[in-house]
């Protein structure tokens, strides 16, 4: 809290200064009263609001910036900018705001075409959204995209066949291409990325598989054959492979 603040408290050695010893009711129960609608107002603030309270309850005691910055490993930029937010009868100004714009855009679609689309999908399930623009510009005389018309059948979902649309839409979905680990940074260290692959031998109606692993930093190479190739023996081969690597010192 920073200084010149109103916060209601109690302090029973102000409390006899003021009004003397013994029961007094607005000396005692007035002030107490004050402090448990104080704590209970702010019940509900979040963990990073505590933590920036935190911040300004240390400001109070040590009135230096960067000093209060290093203390918490917080920039300056950020501290000034709750600071002038801060509002210390208003804990909830510290609160988290939404960074969405204020200008939201508004739908491009009115009502009356809305109404329009939808009354030629019904009588055309069949047609596509570019042929239902094209009706709707012949019979209103007003242009349309096929955006818009595209828009309406979704939010009614006014298909031909609304159990098979939806079975397509999830395979589409479940076929998107998820995002693969492809941006590691790789690090000067013995052991940090293996390479590894399996390669099977058939020899005289035996079959053998030989793991080999290289390490991408210092090049060393490693193999060993086995009977069979499942999760068991690949752990048995990554072991003594990595240990054998981040005992090595190859730096230059």
């Amino acid at each position: 809290m920073l200084r010149g603040e109103k916060i209601p408290f109690y302090d029973r050695a102000i409390i006899r200064k003021i009004y003397g010893q013994g029961f007094h009711l607005n000396g005692d129960l007035v002030p107490l009263y004050q402090m448990i609608c104080y704590l209970d107002k702010y019940t509900n603030l979040s963990k990073e609001a505590r933590i920036r309270i935190k911040w300004f309850d240390y400001f109070r005691e040590h009135p230096n910036a960067s000093k209060t910055c290093r203390h918490f490993d917080l920039s300056r930029k950020t501290f000034h900018k709750w600071k002038k937010v801060y509002d210390p009868e208003n804990l909830y100004s510290l609160e988290d705001r939404s960074r969405a714009s204020l200008e939201r855009r508004t739908p491009d679609i009115t009502p009356l075409q809305e109404e329009r689309i939808r009354k030629l999908r019904k009588e055309h399930l069949c047609y596509s959204k570019f042929k239902i623009a094209r009706i709707y510009e012949n019979i209103y005389q007003e242009k349309i995209s096929s955006w818009k018309a595209q828009k309406v059948i979704q939010k009614y979902k006014l298909y031909p066949n609304p159990k098979r649309t939806a079975k397509i839409t999830r395979k589409r979905l479940a076929a998107r291409k998820k995002k693969r680990i492809t941006e590691l940074k790789k690090k000067p260290k013995n052991g940090f990325l293996l390479c590894l692959d399996t390669v099977e031998l058939r020899r005289q109606n035996l079959k053998r598989y030989i793991f080999t692993g290289i390490d991408f930093f210092s090049k060393v190479a490693f193999a060993r054959m086995y009977k069979n190739a499942n999760s068991y023996n690949a752990t048995d081969f990554q072991s003594p492979l990595r240990s054998d690597l981040s005992g090595r010192d190859t730096t230059p």
